[in-house]
């Protein structure tokens, strides 16, 4: 509801984090990847401080939901947005590199991803 009354408040990407995060907790995923990929929006263009922070979960975190959902047209336009950005060090670089290698291990080797139930155990 905040976001709605709120539009233009500097407080959007924080809660649209705070809400990706609740909704990625609890498995509504499609959900989840809106609120992490309106926040990356809100905060791309912040290169220091709080927005910058801000943007880099977004993008780390949304990113890897997009991999892991298999969207890669919309992860290839995200990470194309993000350029040659420079995450924080810690776990958001390193979440935002395992992205990046396992998008490029699925694209060589589709047949070893996204195995299901019995075929996962092999």
């Amino acid at each position: 509801r905040y976001l709605v009354d709120h539009p233009d408040s500097p407080y959007n990407p924080s809660v649209r984090i705070g809400l990706a995060r609740f909704y990625q907790g609890v498995y509504r995923t499609s959900r989840a990847r809106d609120y992490w990929m309106e926040a990356w929006a809100e905060t791309r263009d912040y290169h220091d401080g709080v927005g910058k922070q801000l943007g880099d979960e977004a993008l780390a975190r949304g990113a890897r939901l997009l991999v892991v959902q298999g969207a890669f047209d919309e992860l290839m336009e995200v990470l194309g947005n993000a350029g040659d950005r420079t995450l924080a060090g810690g776990p958001l670089s390193q979440i935002h590199a395992r992205t990046v290698e396992k998008y490029h291990r699925v694209r060589r080797y589709p047949q070893w991803s996204y195995k299901c139930g019995v075929l996962a155990l092999d």
